[in-house]
């Protein structure tokens, strides 16, 4: 699924089971306009159990580490972004990722 994206994962990646809110608060909320723009909507999901998967990225074009998180209920992805907390951070949908996003081999 990364890949199609052009994004390098690591073959490593974490996974962690959450309980997503009963509400959007403001940050949820901006999350999930991010998650509308790429045709996903967390607003079904509120309460429901969902696991996270994270995958660090070799190949996206920013100093500092970057990741890919997707979130999935039952089989279905239902949110994913590639993010990066360190130098200029960001947090963007996967939609969002240009040619220029991708360090060149």
């Amino acid at each position: 699924f990364i890949k199609q994206f052009g994004l390098d994962p690591v073959e490593e990646f974490s996974e962690e089971s959450i309980v997503l809110p009963t509400s959007l608060d403001r940050v949820l909320g901006e999350y999930n306009q991010l998650q509308k723009k790429q045709g996903l909507d967390l607003s079904k999901y509120l309460g429901k159990r969902v696991t996270r998967f994270t995958y660090k990225i070799n190949n996206y074009n920013h100093d500092g580490a970057v990741y890919v998180n997707i979130l999935v209920h039952r089989d279905r992805i239902i949110a994913c972004d590639v993010s990066s907390l360190e130098g200029e951070k960001f947090v963007l949908p996967l939609c969002d990722i240009t040619k220029d996003s991708i360090k060149s081999k």
